[in-house]
């Protein structure tokens, strides 16, 4: 488990994924947009699967995201803290990463 606290609501972490590791997805503080989308044959993303979330500290959710799915989220407040717990230890989750960059999949900005 690890904590995000963007420094600003412009900042977007993404595109990030994993074959067969799990995440979870809880606000501690603000609020978040999160997009997933999810990979298909070779990892290719299908971009028009792409699913939009907001989670937000004054409606407690967890969000699962499982494995086979890029994920990507911004704050959309100021002082925003977003919890991630995986099941995976580090090592094993770098050997399951796919990424991706922003200019190969731009965010389509929700929130």
């Amino acid at each position: 488990m690890y904590a995000i606290e963007p420094a600003n609501t412009r900042i977007i972490r993404a595109w990030q994924g994993h074959i067969k590791e799990r995440k979870w997805f809880w606000v501690a503080a603000g609020s978040f947009e999160v997009q997933t989308i999810p990979l298909g044959a070779d990892h290719i993303p299908q971009l028009n699967a792409r699913i939009n979330w907001e989670l937000s500290a004054s409606q407690p959710a967890v969000l699962a995201i499982p494995g086979g799915y890029l994920n990507g989220f911004k704050a959309l407040e100021a002082d925003s803290k977003l919890m991630v717990f995986s099941d995976f230890d580090l090592e094993a989750s770098k050997a399951d990463d796919v990424r991706f960059t922003l200019e190969e999949i731009p965010w389509i900005d929700h929130g």
